[in-house]
């Protein structure tokens, strides 16, 4: 049992899941702007022989495939963070790695097949990408008409709003409720999360589509943002949910496959 908790649990601290809400209350899309944002879903992290594979990630990979899908499914913009390095930046080292103070060995270089997303977290050839010089006048040029835009947003940092066009590009969404998914846990995610709820938006976590590098401390990230506020919902429940805000109708457009992006 945890802080959290009022009963026994199998929440993701047990390697499980919470229990999924008894009941979803039918918003009419145009009342609720979702967003789906994904953290981090790159070969490096998620392959088992990636620079810094994350334990445990290509178990969620069937869950990550399948959040990406309701995006597409239901037509709700998705947002994608991805590491961009260069060998220059401050958390590369080529000696020893100190992860407890964010130093970390080459992973996810520009250009590399590390850095590319994983196909079950794939965006379109549309995707608008979002590095830190991106000026915000070509941002909204670029979504100005695009039935579900999508924002593919380059960090060369953990905390993803290091690029401060992260929160211009949600000023631009204007979300009511952010569903988060993604690797690591407790580092990226839980920056991720943390920078979202000071932001003041309404965060759940998808708690069956996360994975982290050591378990103790993404039990703590979990509690820590069960306190502050933050939902958790299996996958399965998400889809029944977002099922009964949006219909069943599929969005995709069919003339646009989706493609893994090279940052």
């Amino acid at each position: 049992m945890h802080e959290h908790c009022n009963e026994p649990c199998e929440c993701a601290c047990h390697g499980n899941v919470l229990p999924e809400p008894k009941q979803a209350i039918k918003i009419e899309r145009t009342n609720m702007t979702d967003l789906i944002w994904g953290v981090d879903l790159q070969n490096d992290f998620c392959v088992e022989t990636g620079k810094l594979y994350v334990p445990g990630a290509h178990e969620i990979l069937p869950n990550v495939r399948k959040v990406s899908g309701l995006a597409a499914k239901h037509g709700i913009t998705r947002v994608m963070s991805a590491d961009d390095h260069t060998y220059g930046d401050d958390e590369i080292v080529l000696g020893d790695a100190d992860p407890a103070n964010g130093l970390f060995n080459p992973h996810c270089m520009r250009g590399t097949l590390g850095a590319m997303l994983v196909q079950e977290a794939a965006l379109s050839s549309k995707a608008v990408v979002v590095d830190p010089e991106s000026g915000m006048s070509d941002v909204r040029q670029a979504v100005k008409g695009a039935q579900v835009p999508e924002f593919l947003i380059l960090k060369q940092n953990f905390d993803v709003f290091t690029n401060t066009r992260a929160e211009e590009v949600l000023k631009l969404v204007a979300p009511d409720t952010i569903y988060v998914y993604g690797v690591a846990t407790d580092v990226c995610v839980d920056a991720a999360v943390k920078g979202l709820i000071e932001r003041g938006h309404n965060v759940v976590v998808v708690v069956d589509a996360i994975a982290g590098l050591s378990k103790d401390t993404s039990t703590a990230a979990l509690d820590n943002w069960v306190s502050a506020g933050v939902g958790t919902i299996s996958t399965e429940a998400l889809r029944e949910n977002l099922a009964m805000q949006y219909g069943e109708a599929h969005f995709v457009d069919s003339t646009d496959e989706a493609q893994s992006i090279r940052p």
